[in-house]
């Protein structure tokens, strides 16, 4: 008894709001129109339940759109999750870019939440916008997390200076990326993690795609490659293997390596692929090498999202389950790449795996 009193309680104290309904009478200002793309191979794409909400014949991008969040709260715990509270314990949903992801999951079961109510909220001066979300590797920075600080961009803000809120050091790309993308306007704003904050002004951005799906509109991507890539033209020249012979993980099992690499490497050298680990390159090789390339061999990854910075090419996404993960096909249909994907027979999407060689022979042959 004890214990489900305890869980109602838990439950009441964290939920989740829409920005409309927290602050129904703030203007939206859209940064990004949404765009659209035909999607019909999707509707047979084997996907993850958690993917399914995704499953059309058509893609629509999100309006992309920035407001002002009066009284917002802005809340890092220990997970680490990054989130804006309209008050304590109410998550506003368009700052959460990974919810999806746990169809079914309260809430209160994925954030730190008592420090939501336990801890003082610290004061930051001024006008501020958040940088980070609750996931916050390299695809969730490049595709969720830069794309809303083009609305810093807008004559409406570029004025006055705004502080970009960050919890904890910058990543090296963030730093790279911030480096090159931010207007004169911005300061960074380094802040503790794991605290909660009550921001004089609050800038709510919200994203420029949907929950597992590397869609950005036209206008963000070549925003970004006139400042990222280098100023010359596609030399066209490179067949890309992505390995990730050199990934970690917390279990041996784990990790999307592939299990026959030395017999998927051999394969596709035949075919005239060169094998990259861009964990040990420097992120300007990375977007030369992806620059260059004509055609990309990869198991679901990261890397990918470097496909932002080639035109027209080949792409062959290798996943570990029977069902697949979409961020990287939706990308491609953004960039206009061709897309193909192989399956393998793994339970869990992270496990390591093989790759059918006949298979992906059959692929390759296909590909000019």
């Amino acid at each position: 008894m004890f214990d489900q009193i305890k869980t109602r309680v838990r439950d009441a104290l964290v939920a989740r709001v829409t920005f409309e309904t927290a602050w129904p009478f703030s203007k939206r200002h859209v940064y990004l129109e949404p765009e659209s793309a035909a999607t019909p191979e999707c509707l047979a794409l084997p996907l993850a339940p958690e993917a399914r909400h995704l499953q059309a014949s058509r893609y629509e991008s999100p309006a992309a759109w920035w407001a002002l969040a009066e009284g917002a709260l802005y809340y890092t715990d220990a997970i680490p999750n990054d989130v804006v509270l309209a008050r304590r314990g109410r998550i506003v949903a368009e700052s959460d870019n990974i919810h999806l992801e746990h169809p079914g999951v309260h809430p209160a079961w994925t954030y730190a939440w008592k420090g939501m109510y336990l801890r003082p909220a610290s004061r930051i001066r001024g006008r501020c916008i958040v940088l980070r979300s609750p996931a916050n590797n390299y695809y969730h920075t490049l595709v969720d997390n830069l794309p809303r600080l083009l609305a810093l961009h807008d004559p409406a803000l570029s004025k006055a200076e705004i502080r970009i809120i960050v919890p904890g050091p910058l990543s090296s790309y963030e730093a790279w990326f911030l480096d090159r993308l931010l207007p004169p306007s911005a300061k960074l704003a380094q802040v503790a993690a794991n605290a909660l904050y009550r921001p004089d002004e609050l800038v709510f951005a919200s994203y420029a795609s949907r929950q597992m799906c590397g869609f950005l509109p036209q206008r963000f991507v070549e925003f970004l490659n006139a400042h990222v890539r280098p100023q010359r033209r596609s030399h066209r020249n490179r067949r890309l293997y992505i390995s990730r012979a050199a990934r970690t993980w917390r279990h041996e099992t784990k990790g999307r390596r592939i299990k026959n690499e030395e017999s998927v490497v051999r394969l596709l050298e035949k075919y005239g692929f060169e094998p990259v680990i861009f964990e040990q390159l420097p992120l300007e090789a990375q977007i030369s090498a992806m620059h260059d390339a004509v055609a990309v061999v990869s198991p679901h990854g990261a890397g990918l999202t470097n496909l932002l910075f080639c035109d027209d090419v080949d792409v062959v996404e290798l996943h570990p389950c029977r069902t697949m993960l979409p961020h990287y096909y939706f990308l491609s249909k953004a960039r206009g790449h061709r897309y193909w994907f192989l399956c393998s027979n793994e339970q869990d999407r992270n496990d390591n795996f093989d790759v059918d060689l006949s298979a992906l022979q059959e692929i390759l042959s296909g590909i000019s």
